[in-house]
């Protein structure tokens, strides 16, 4: 019974999961994705530095 199981997920996974993604792909007329929110978000910079970091800068 595992055995059949594993094989019916990985037929499930190899042959249904990209014609799923076709038909939903159709059904939404192949719209871009929407980027909701600000895009223009700056990285933080690092609080500290690791002591390693800078031994290896010294030299």
């Amino acid at each position: 019974a595992v055995f059949s199981g594993m094989i019916g997920v990985t037929a499930f996974g190899i042959f249904f999961t990209p014609v799923f993604y076709v038909l939903l792909r159709g059904l939404t007329g192949n719209k871009p994705l929407v980027q909701h929110g600000d895009s223009s978000i700056e990285p933080v910079p690092a609080a500290h530095t690791a002591p390693h970091a800078l031994k290896d800068a010294a030299e």
